[in-house]
């Protein structure tokens, strides 16, 4: 089965921005790591990742891509996020 995302790049990648970005407060950031903890508990080493499919790009060709696509709710996507999350993911995998 392939995923978009799991819920390791949302942990270590998007949520860990949003509290580096002052997004979310120090509390707010524990108890999404508690939260998130607990939710995955259950699943135990259902959740081991089998490998990771990483397709590398730079942040001006995401956001050309963001340009293309030409969703609305995505217009205001900024170069520096773009650049924030390729630094996580570069960093992390």
């Amino acid at each position: 089965i392939f995923f978009e995302r799991s819920v390791y790049s949302d942990r270590y990648i998007f949520a860990a921005n949003l509290y580096e970005s002052d997004c979310l407060n120090k509390t707010e950031w524990m108890i999404y790591q508690d939260w998130h903890d607990w939710m995955n508990a259950p699943f135990g080493p259902s959740l081991v990742l089998d490998g990771i499919i990483y397709l590398r790009a730079t942040p001006e060709k995401f956001l050309n891509r963001i340009y293309l696509r030409g969703r609305d709710e995505e217009q205001e996507i900024s170069i520096e996020y773009l650049e924030k999350l390729h630094y996580k993911h570069e960093s992390w995998l």
